[in-house]
């Protein structure tokens, strides 16, 4: 499992119900119970009862993955085959 630090962005798995398997993009605001848990603040998710501050939370390190690598665009990547896999980005999160 990976271990994160203070600032590193990362994405987040949901485990709530009807966003299950979903991921959010956060960053890490501190590691927790040596690594065990992380205290992330969201990119794009705010507080229920203040919308205008970024939601915080403690999560789990199984629920914590690195970003992907950026992606670069050439015309043999640019091709999609049926029933290939794919994630789609909606509703701020993947």
């Amino acid at each position: 499992m990976a271990m994160f630090f203070k600032g590193d962005k990362v994405e987040v798995c949901s485990k709530e119900e009807g966003f299950l398997g979903s991921y959010y993009q956060a960053k890490i605001l501190s590691p927790l119970n040596n690594n065990t848990l992380y205290r992330v603040q969201y990119k794009n998710l705010v507080e229920e009862e203040d919308q205008t501050r970024p939601l915080v939370e403690i999560v789990s390190a199984d629920e914590v993955r690195p970003v992907p690598p950026p992606v670069t665009f050439t015309k043999a990547t640019q091709i999609f085959h049926y029933l290939d896999s794919a994630d789609a980005f909606d509703n701020d999160g993947w």
